[in-house]
């Protein structure tokens, strides 16, 4: 006869039994419920964070820097505008950068296209772009994006294709527009770009012209290799030959990474003859009497003097400055269409020159010739995050020059 504590003791069994799988399948279903919550459209705006995941290192030695030995990190690109239409194909926008891709379920795939060189027009369509990357995601139902990019070879990302990169993103503001109005809201990086020459503070400005930043030209933006001249890339430019500025701007989708840029500096056609040139000196030099001084010179008449003896001995010439915000190393660039580079880089106009700047810079190079070729490791990624900027200027000359 089987008790009655026996029976108490099955019953409660098959009770908790029952229980237990009630509570499990409530748990299976909430736990569906919530995987299958994904967000409507990646329409909206979002912030993307890379950081390095696969990194080739660079053991070039430039200006007494290796690229390894430079940190890496993270680079936020804001303010990136997607639109998925009702096919889930999306469009997107950043600065100089576009984006194509497909949505399918939880997986988005982005292509990344950049500007070729040139003149950079806003609104440009990626048929006339170039493919750089591409990106490989999962979006959650929070609006939570990861995943993986992938360069393309490109001449812009010498040796970037062996590399890859960690994303995440998240969507600031669920916009809900239409493909023409998403279209109008994309970034101004003309006029971004164009307002950093309010944002250099440097020695080369103050010191050797009147504290006025004087562009060699205006700000159109020419695309040349990883990065913008932002006013230009020939010098003197628009305004006298004697004292103008341009900047070189890298502006590449990445990490914040040190990546070394090669830059050609060439002698070009006559500009002024060396009487007048001189007269210039005199008379319309930024900073006026100051300016001799600045350059190494006790006065006027010692500075134009060296003008001369340098003119008659290298013929047409032009002398400028390569300058990196970041490091303070400076590259003094003596073209010069004949006589030996050795004896131009020693001649008094040029070493008087770099005694006076001397004080003000980590470390002075030199190059001369008629076409240079100087290295520099400058950071790269989105405008505002970790970039180098590199000034340069042109002093003053008989020719015209090019940088690219």
């Amino acid at each position: 006869m089987i008790s009655l504590t026996t029976t108490l003791k099955k019953n409660l069994f098959w009770l908790l039994f029952i229980m237990t799988g009630l509570l499990m399948m409530t748990s299976c279903k909430k736990e569906t419920a919530n995987t299958s919550s994904k967000p409507k459209t990646v329409t909206g705006t979002w912030k993307f964070t890379l950081s390095p995941d696969k990194s080739v290192p660079d053991t070039t030695f430039i200006k007494g820097i290796r690229g390894s030995e430079q940190e890496e990190y993270a680079s936020e690109f804001d303010n990136i505008f997607l639109y998925e239409d009702e096919n889930g194909d999306i469009t997107g926008d950043h600065a100089p950068f576009r984006f194509e891709g497909k949505r399918n379920k939880d997986s988005v795939v982005l292509e990344v296209y950049n500007v070729k060189d040139g003149h950079y027009t806003p609104g440009i369509e990626t048929k006339m772009m170039v493919k750089t990357s591409v990106i490989r995601l999962k979006i959650d139902a929070f609006s939570r994006m990861k995943g993986h990019g992938t360069y393309l070879p490109n001449p812009d990302y010498d040796g970037a294709e062996k590399e890859s990169y960690f994303v995440e993103a998240e969507r600031r503001n669920p916009l809900t527009a239409t493909a023409k109005n998403f279209k109008e809201t994309n970034n101004d990086v003309l006029n971004t770009l164009c307002k950093i020459d309010g944002s250099i503070s440097s020695w080369l400005i103050s010191k050797l012209s009147d504290g006025v930043f004087r562009p060699m030209g205006g700000c159109y933006l020419e695309k040349d290799g990883g990065g913008y001249y932002i006013f230009g890339h020939y010098g003197p430019g628009n305004l006298l030959p004697i004292y103008t500025q341009t900047v070189y701007y890298p502006f590449e989708w990445s990490w914040c990474k040190v990546r070394k840029y090669k830059f050609h500096i060439s002698l070009k056609g006559d500009l002024v003859e060396v009487a007048a040139l001189k007269w210039i000196v005199q008379h319309q030099a930024p900073g006026g009497d100051k300016f001799y001084g600045n350059l190494g010179f006790d006065g006027l008449d010692a500075l134009n003097t060296a003008i001369t003896d340098f003119q008659n001995k290298f013929g047409g010439f032009a002398i400028s400055f390569g300058y990196s915000l970041r490091t303070r190393n400076l590259s003094i660039y003596i073209n010069h269409s004949k006589g030996s580079s050795w004896d131009a880089q020693h001649h008094y106009l040029v070493t008087n020159i770099a005694s006076a700047l001397g004080p003000h810079v980590h470390e002075i190079y030199y190059f001369s010739g008629r076409d240079i070729t100087d290295h520099w490791y400058l950071r790269r990624s989105e405008f505002g995050v970790c970039n180098t900027s590199l000034l340069f200027c042109y002093v003053l000359g008989t020719n015209q020059i090019e940088y690219n």
